[in-house]
């Protein structure tokens, strides 16, 4: 079987070239669903902010933004105690 394809390839590629193979490898691939060629979304807007910030809040609605993780709360401060209770004070 392995002959066989690489007969087929040759005779292809004598025929449509090597650009040609290509070309038609990336076209069964795209057909496979194997490769996107098209977003999921398109943004279009006038000024650079407001076009990334709608790019930004759309895709986080359709859930290509990973949430981010908060950060490990610091580890708590020992607390030293005294080992035994002060006397109480003396009053007047």
């Amino acid at each position: 079987m392995g002959e066989a394809t690489a007969k087929a390839y040759e005779l292809q590629n004598r025929a449509v070239g090597q650009a040609g193979v290509t070309a038609i490898e990336i076209a069964k691939q795209i057909a496979a669903g194997n490769i996107k060629v098209t977003p999921d979304f398109l943004v279009q807007g006038g000024d650079s902010v407001g076009g990334l910030l709608s790019a930004f809040l759309t895709k986080h609605i359709a859930g290509g933004t990973p949430r981010m993780a908060a950060a490990p709360a610091a580890p708590a401060a020992p607390v030293s105690r005294p080992a035994t209770p002060a006397p109480p004070a003396s009053q007047p």
